[in-house]
């Protein structure tokens, strides 16, 4: 799930539809004009779902929602994403009860925001959600 080549997966905000394709070793479960959902086992415990939203054939959001068999697999899980992120992107902040970083995209304009919630009190399994986005691509292209 990590790698140190983009912000999830090796893949990054602004990469094309095609080169999400190629890097994804499975079919999508759903393709729309604007979206691609994969399903992902990440361990025995560990499920994925992965929401690519691009406009103008370029990403502009990714939403990875991570559901485990119980709470202490995922709060687990949730540690090391957590923990990887502050190394790579330096320490997260809270907001509006958020963990929040942010770093540079692939253009000088561009500042790509990584959200990560945790959602376990609203099931009886570990949960959680990691977004990572850039808006202004998506409002840009609308221009």
């Amino acid at each position: 799930m990590k790698n140190d080549n983009g912000q999830f997966r090796g893949i990054s905000i602004g990469d094309s539809r095609s080169y999400i394709t190629k890097m994804e070793a499975d079919v999508p479960e759903e393709i729309g004009s604007k979206e691609l959902l994969y399903n992902v086992n990440v361990s025995d415990v560990a499920f994925c779902e992965i929401r690519y939203v691009f406009e103008s054939n370029n990403l502009y959001e990714i939403k990875a929602e991570f559901t485990t068999d119980n709470l202490q697999d995922g709060l687990k899980l949730q540690k090391s994403f957590t923990q990887y992120y502050d190394e790579t992107y330096n320490a997260n902040r809270q907001e509006g009860g958020f963990l929040v970083w942010q770093t540079a995209g692939k253009t000088k304009d561009s500042q790509i925001t990584i959200e990560m919630t945790d959602e376990s009190s609203f099931a009886e399994m570990g949960s959680f959600l990691i977004t990572i986005y850039d808006y202004r691509l998506a409002t840009n292209s609308a221009k």
